[in-house]
């Protein structure tokens, strides 16, 4: 009977249909996960940078991005039923891959479905060339779970030249990298 109440989850690449269910997974993560005020991260601020999340424009960009950027970008999501509740963006490289995006919504974190995300996204990498990510200096948990993945950090942390807020914060990473395993 336990069981019952244990979610089916389903890893595959995204669709076009499941665009508004990415946007809520953006948005539910970043207001969890990054507001700062050591940092200057506002939930303003990230409320603002997601106001029209539903909106058609964004919607439609967001479909589009997923048709277009793959196979340069592999968008993969979780579902539980037709409900995107987690997303993994990567980026295959020709001698690097790049991990953009990881985020799961917030009810379902410490289920393994960032794991499940990470599995499946590995099989459009090559296990010959290292994987980067950047992740936010104190996203302790993302760090944990990186680490346990085999990334390790590399130097020091740095502002992120991509990710500023309107209130002209930026976001302070460490880069973090997985280094492929050498052949047997």
């Amino acid at each position: 009977m336990a069981n019952a109440l244990i979610p089916t989850i389903a890893v595959g690449l995204a669709a076009p249909s499941d665009a508004h269910g990415i946007q809520d997974v953006f948005y539910w993560s970043w207001i969890t996960t990054y507001p700062s005020a050591e940092f200057g991260i506002t939930v303003e601020d990230i409320e603002y940078r997601y106001q029209d999340r539903h909106s058609i424009e964004r919607i439609g960009r967001t479909q589009e991005r997923i048709i277009l950027e793959c196979p340069a970008i592999i968008l993969l999501v979780a579902k539980d039923g037709n409900s995107v509740v987690g997303l993994c963006r990567i980026q295959p490289g020709k001698d690097s891959h790049f991990l953009q995006s990881l985020y799961i919504l917030p009810a379902y974190q410490g289920r393994g479905i960032g794991g499940m995300l990470w599995k499946e996204a590995q099989k459009y990498l090559s296990p010959c060339f290292p994987v980067k990510l950047w992740v936010t200096t104190y996203n302790a948990r993302a760090i944990r779970i990186y680490e346990r993945w085999g990334f390790a950090k590399q130097g020091t942390s740095f502002l992120s030249p991509q990710l500023q807020m309107r209130n002209g914060s930026r976001f302070p990473l460490y880069e973090m990298i997985r280094q492929p395993k050498p052949a047997p």
